[in-house]
């Protein structure tokens, strides 16, 4: 049985995006982020920490050539890293034994297909990530979902970027009567709609660009990241109905300044700032 190796590095936030990047450039199988977790005494939600640096787990079949490591060491010389090799293994029996049941958006919590809710897990939303984006730990997605249990429920709501459809789904529990979500890729639309399943959630998944919608929804909410928000800006605006609201999410702070100079919502329409982490999200009230 091959080996392969885990490239591990402690990065800066802002720089998370740059390492995975470069990683796949130089021919990885995948990363993963280490999440630190907390309980603080006499609380029964378990928090996951916001830490200024981050610790990444890089997968590789071999050994990285000596131009990564040279890469690595120039845009980040305070970085620890290590590589070691190590047996192969199931790797998605491994990827499950890490992901255990996380709090969401107070109180709805994500709950592995094959784990039990745990006692504290007021509301439920059942999830297999399978190959797509999206498990409900990263910032961005709870950003957006903290939105939706904090906000006005409407009638529908559209999920552009539905990845594994956690935000639709959970669009569904707070109330809405008609949500659609879309996807580009279509092995996210093959997990979203197992998960859509999973849920007992009825959800419409078309396979179309947000170009090509009609109509308009009370809420949109796109999960992505600043450079295809920026793109399709005109688009998402177009989408919601008046009184509506839009909510996008996957800004880094760093990137602020530049989101800001090109998202431009219509006249008289401000974005409301949130923030988790190193990662923003902004709403737009129609």
């Amino acid at each position: 049985m091959a080996n392969y190796f885990v490239f591990t590095v402690e990065v800066p936030s802002s720089l998370e995006s740059w390492v995975g990047d470069l990683a796949f450039d130089f021919g990885a199988m995948g990363t993963t982020e280490v999440l630190k977790f907390s309980q603080p005494e006499g609380e029964e939600t378990v928090f996951t920490e916001s830490l200024e640096r981050k610790k990444i787990e890089i997968y590789f079949a071999d050994s990285p050539s000596p131009e990564f490591f040279v890469q690595i060491e120039t845009r980040i010389p305070t970085s620890d890293f290590s590589l070691s090799e190590c047996p192969d293994q199931d790797w998605m029996a491994e990827w499950k034994k890490n992901f255990k049941p996380m709090p969401l958006a107070e109180p709805f919590w994500i709950v592995p297909s094959w784990e039990a809710a745990p006692p504290m897990a007021a509301q439920v939303i059942h999830m297999d990530p399978g190959m797509a984006f999206g498990t409900g730990t990263h910032e961005t997605t709870q950003l957006i979902a903290e939105e939706l249990v904090a906000g006005q429920v409407g009638y529908s709501l559209l999920d552009v970027g539905t990845g594994t459809g956690i935000l639709a789904i959970l669009a569904i529990k707070l109330g809405f009567k008609e949500v659609c979500a879309i996807d580009t890729d279509p092995e996210a639309r093959r997990v979203a709609q197992e998960n859509f399943e999973l849920n007992s959630a009825q959800i419409e998944l078309p396979a179309l660009g947000v170009h090509e919608l009609k109509g308009t929804y009370s809420v949109v909410v796109a999960n992505i990241i600043d450079g295809p928000l920026v793109r399709m800006q005109h688009d998402l605006f177009r989408l919601v109905e008046p009184g509506g609201r839009l909510v996008v999410s996957g800004i880094l702070l760093e990137r602020e300044r530049e989101f800001l100079q090109h998202f431009l919502p219509p006249p008289g329409r401000p974005l409301r700032r949130t923030q988790k982490g190193d990662w923003l999200a902004f709403t737009v009230s129609f």
